[in-house]
């Protein structure tokens, strides 16, 4: 290669590495958007599953024929819901905001609102040891 030539290649590289750079970071932004927004389809899977474990607990509340088993077996199922599903993402969401869109905030803001439950490090059903 020429000298001219290894010169006009350095350039093109120069020219080109600011497109690039500001592709990958588009880029990120939007694997960013599509993670947020697959964090709230799983919310709300999960928050549909929560309601139908208590539905299905309401609706034993009146019944004496109704297993200790049974009540186990759905809040054991809402215990692995809340966490396994809702508080992990939950975190999540709260750790990207702030790199989401700025109209994107009140919603997010919104669903923690509506959980209502302080995201909390030790899961539900844990014992607390003094």
């Amino acid at each position: 290669m020429t000298p001219i030539v290894s010169r006009l290649a350095a350039l093109a590289i120069v020219a080109i590495a600011p497109e690039a750079f500001a592709f990958a970071a588009d880029q990120a932004q939007v694997d960013l958007q599509k993670e947020g927004l697959q964090l709230i389809q799983q919310l709300k899977e999960t928050a549909r599953d929560i309601r139908y474990h208590a539905e299905r607990l309401e609706s034993f509340s009146n019944s004496v024929q109704v297993s200790k088993w049974t009540h186990y077996h759905h809040l054991t199922e809402i215990k692995g819901l809340v966490n396994d599903g809702l508080q992990p993402a939950l975190a999540r969401l709260s750790e990207i905001q702030p790199q989401l869109a700025s109209w994107k905030h009140e919603a997010i803001n919104n669903l923690l609102d509506a959980a209502k439950v302080p995201l909390r490090r030790r899961p539900l059903g844990d014992s607390v040891q003094e």
